[in-house]
């Protein structure tokens, strides 16, 4: 077919779809070719733990990435995927795991477990006490009504990183104070008599400076 016969607008659309789909291909085996060796990196990494010892091998699986080492393996968030539960009395979450003990590998299921003691006058195998919780604050009892009572106590507290702060701020001042005391002690002693008497005097000639003298003092300006 001769160029007038030839749709270049149709050849050009065509092509571009080729490339585009090239394109998609190519993406899917990048993917393809990052799992595969992320799970070899995975199949390495366990088989060289179970050789006697111990570890994390895997925890909650809840973080992706462009990268595989942006995905949730051994670590993540948080250690073994723990976690608040602040809706359920005396619980601590931790998500499921896999692990090795001495070599063996085992996999657990959602781990949320209660926060007991061992027991005090049993010694039953499995026995506990429930763990004593802190006394209500009196500012709390003081209150007329339950509602005020709730109110008390959901007041809002200072954001843990700002009393970290001002904890570690105070210290800092008072180690700091205490330092520039003690140096201020050593040069500006509150009792004169703790200067240690001289050993020896030094002998400084408080005469005029001779000619000779000031005739050398002017040749080093030059």
């Amino acid at each position: 077919p001769t160029l007038d016969a030839i749709d270049i607008d149709a050849a050009v659309s065509q092509l571009k779809e080729t490339l585009q789909g090239l394109e998609r291909q190519t993406t899917r085996n990048r993917l393809v070719v990052k799992d595969l060796t992320r799970q070899t990196l995975m199949n390495r990494f366990q088989a060289e733990e179970r050789q006697g010892d111990s570890g994390i091998v895997q925890v909650r699986y809840d973080k992706l990435g462009s990268r595989n080492y942006h995905h949730t393996t051994f670590i993540g968030n948080s250690f073994v995927a723990v976690h608040d539960h602040s809706d359920t009395i005396d619980t601590c979450g931790m998500g499921e795991f896999i692990g090795i003990l001495n070599g063996v590998e085992f996999r657990t299921r959602h781990n949320d477990y209660r926060l007991v003691m061992p027991s005090r006058t049993s010694k039953a195998w499995h026995a506990y006490d429930e763990i004593p919780t802190p006394p209500v604050p009196q500012s709390v009892l003081d209150k007329p009504n339950l509602e005020n009572s709730l109110g008390e106590e959901q007041k809002p507290q200072p954001p843990r990183q700002e009393w970290k702060l001002d904890i570690w701020r105070r210290r800092t001042e008072d180690k700091m104070g205490e330092a520039l005391q003690g140096i201020h002690q050593q040069i500006c002693p509150t009792d004169p008599t703790k200067y240690p008497p001289p050993t020896e005097l030094i002998n400084i000639n408080t005469n005029p400076p001779s000619r000779a003298e000031i005739a050398k003092g002017i040749k080093s300006l030059k």
